[in-house]
């Protein structure tokens, strides 16, 4: 059984990107050294990418 984190429906989270034509971001997950590490541990700076998106049409 799947349990969404914090309540977030990815399918409906990729509908409503997709009919606002924009890319998805998420709010409780920012794209900043923080999302990745635990308290203090780093490893420097992270370039964050998307994927490279392949129409498969």
């Amino acid at each position: 059984m799947v349990v969404p984190y914090e309540g977030q429906s990815y399918s409906a989270l990729k509908k409503r990107s997709q009919q606002d034509g924009r890319l998805f971001e998420d709010p409780l997950f920012p794209t900043n050294d923080r999302s990745l590490f635990y308290q203090n541990n780093s490893v420097g700076h992270v370039t964050w990418r998307r994927p490279q998106v392949r129409n498969t049409q």
